[in-house]
């Protein structure tokens, strides 16, 4: 969602036409449901449709992006509240993957622990049983 709401503003930034940038970014959007949601808004906004009022009734846009739409479609600064939107979604991606990371991190040292035990009692086991044989 961050990459595909970039990609709009920087194509409606550098003078695409706002159908044609709807058009070339549900192209590239890697994921097939964002990409169909952006060509549902470009059908709508072919129709005269505010993007806003769209992608309200567009279950993939969360209602931030409908709202920042609106306002950037009534202050003439589209391109700004989709990089707004764009940089909220990666803060969001990066506060999402420190959480999954310090959750993760623990639980693979306990498991490498594991295993550098069981490697260890794996070779000490047979030198005590040999010491114990001779004595």
């Amino acid at each position: 969602m961050a990459r595909s709401n970039r990609t709009l503003a920087s194509l409606v930034d550098s003078g695409v036409p706002i159908l044609k940038s709807l058009e070339m970014t549900s192209e590239v959007t890697d994921n097939a449901v964002i990409g169909k949601a952006y060509t549902s808004l470009r059908d709508a906004a072919r129709k005269g449709a505010s993007l806003g009022d769209t992608a309200k009734n567009i279950p993939v846009f969360p209602v931030m992006i409908a709202h920042m739409m609106k306002v950037g479609e009534e202050t003439g600064q589209l391109e700004t509240m989709l990089d707004k939107v764009a940089g909220w979604f990666e803060m969001e991606l990066d506060e999402k993957i420190k959480r999954l990371t310090s959750i993760l991190e623990p639980v693979l040292i306990i498991f490498v622990g594991g295993i550098v035990a069981l490697v260890a009692l794996a070779i000490f086991t047979p030198i005590v049983t040999a010491i114990q044989t001779m004595m």
